[in-house]
């Protein structure tokens, strides 16, 4: 009997309870595919809606239960804690969580951590592309029971349009903003101090320090964040454990609710971050093709372009499209500088530019440690949309193609703003010095997003601030720096970028003279 208690531990055993409330999309795959046919099944769609989506295409699935509920893994929720507890309380980590893997120790670790079921579902899912309401509980009626459809495609690096290459258009199944899991911890033999280390960890859940789940945290996904007033702690202390083994009474082991206050350790800073405002003065469309025909199923002509849209039906730009297009700007700045003043091949300066923007947003070996949010509509802005009708032209004669009417539905002129934040550590200044020419060439309206920039849609100028001129921009910029004590300022990140790319330059010199000179050999 005494092997079941720790006499060190005033709690023999504490419970952790929270709700994990989405910010933003979330996925967690498990690894699997599912067709269109399956999902479409019982679903009132119109001919159009059927047609966007092939039944024989697929798409990424998330996570579930036995019952069909997407859910959170453990493992992965035990990932997030300890990589907070980390940053917050190193010298309790090995003592909650265990040994680094490969370490020669035996411990496990405190914390037990489980899967994590959805509890709730978004308030509102009129507007939710390819959304499939939760089937009833233990049932499985319906496979991606509580999610929606992100349909995606991947950019080409030089170009900037969709990519013309096979299989680069993708979809992948995601819990929508709103949604809501509910979080269970367990804790072996623990103090106090034990205990108030997780609570600061999950009291700095927080959606203000940078914390994400999931995959897509690069382009917003998985942001969230847990309510203070959701946590709930329940422990068992020595005393009462000891009194009901010796009453050998046949009911469960005594647990009461811990309404104290604890004492916490460490707090995580709030992630860096800017807010850009984009202003449209035209009409604009980032195409969701989950959305089409939603709106009227039994319409015979539905819009063929559909303008992406939230849960409450305002006009939103992804995540994942606004870091293709700053990616492939900075790309094409760095390739240009290097062409133009160091005198690097197109092919060679291509090359290089996309090394050196891998540094910035990661590729499939490292995480990129920017995160882009998804545009939302200002207060007050427009939310409204409105049809219209296009006529393919042929390429070879120049008229009117044959049978090539179709309609799209676009969002009115508005504007839109996105949040833009380091994930860990701090940006090299040659970063900034890139992030100031971007920026620049978006306050001067040289950028443009979404569907039929070809056709002038997707036009806009950036603002910061409250600034839309370049002048002013920099100048709240040179005033945020005095304000938050930063060294260098803008002037010297926009040094700082092309001083990196002369010490590029020399060293691919040196790179060929090394060639050069074992060929000669």
């Amino acid at each position: 009997m005494t092997a079941l208690i720790d006499p060190s531990k005033h709690n023999q055993r504490a419970r952790i309870t929270a709700t994990l409330h989405c910010l933003a999309p979330l996925h967690i795959g498990d690894g699997g595919v599912e067709s269109f046919a399956n999902r479409k099944q019982g679903q009132t769609l119109g001919k159009a809606a059927r047609a966007a989506t092939k039944d024989d295409s697929f798409y990424s699935t998330v996570c579930r239960d036995h019952a069909g509920r997407p859910i959170l893994p453990g493992s992965s929720l035990r990932g997030l804690l300890r990589q907070a507890t980390a940053q917050i309380d190193a010298d309790r980590l090995e003592a909650l969580f265990g040994p680094e893997a490969g370490e020669d120790k035996l411990s496990m670790g405190r914390v037990i951590v489980c899967d994590a079921p959805m509890s709730m579902g978004p308030a509102e899912t009129q507007h939710l592309a390819d959304f499939v309401t939760l089937a009833a509980a233990g049932q499985r009626e319906r496979t991606g029971a509580g999610t929606c459809i992100a349909h995606n495609v991947s950019i080409d690096a030089i170009t900037g349009a969709a990519a013309a290459v096979e299989h680069l258009l993708f979809a992948e199944e995601y819990v929508p903003a709103g949604s809501e899991f509910t979080l269970v911890l367990e804790l072996g033999p623990c103090d106090d101090s034990d205990l108030g280390t997780i609570l600061a960890v999950l009291n700095g859940f927080d959606g203000k320090a940078g914390h994400s789940l999931g995959a897509g945290a690069s382009h917003g996904f998985g942001q969230f964040l847990v309510p203070a007033s959701s946590i709930k702690v329940q422990a068992r202390n020595r005393a009462d454990l000891l009194a009901w083994l010796q009453d050998g009474v046949d009911t469960p082991a005594p647990c009461k609710c811990r309404t104290d206050s604890l004492p916490t350790h460490g707090q995580r800073e709030a992630a860096p971050s800017i807010q850009i405002d984009l202003h449209f003065d035209g009409a604009f469309a980032i195409n969701d093709p989950g959305l089409i025909g939603r709106a009227d199923a039994n319409a015979e002509h539905a819009p063929d372009i559909e303008f992406s849209r939230d849960s409450q039906g305002r006009p939103r730009i992804p995540g994942r499209s606004l870091r293709g297009l700053i990616r492939h700007r900075a790309r094409r700045i760095i390739a240009t500088v290097l062409h133009q003043k160091h005198g690097f091949t197109p092919r060679e300066a291509t090359r290089r530019a996309e090394t050196l923007v891998q540094e910035i947003f990661g590729d499939t070996e490292r995480q990129s440690p920017l995160r882009i949010g998804e545009a939302r509509v200002v207060e007050g802005g427009r939310h409204d949309g409105r049809e219209q009708t296009f006529n393919a032209v042929d390429r070879f004669t120049g008229g009117v193609a044959d049978s090539k009417l179709y309609t799209a539905h676009l969002a009115q002129p508005t504007t839109l703003r996105f949040s833009l934040s380091l994930r860990r550590g701090q940006p090299e200044p040659w970063w900034l010095g890139l992030g100031l020419l971007i920026l620049r060439d978006a306050v001067e309206g040289d950028l443009a997003i979404g569907w039929g920039k070809g056709k002038g849609l997707g036009a806009f100028h950036a603002g910061f601030a409250g600034k839309t001129d370049w002048t002013e921009v920099l100048h709240k910029l040179e005033e945020l720096c005095v304000a938050h004590k930063v060294e260098q300022k803008p002037e010297q990140w926009h040094k700082a970028f092309h001083d990196h790319l002369i010490t590029v330059a020399k060293d691919s010199l040196g790179e060929e003279t090394e060639t050069e000179h074992g060929v000669n050999q």
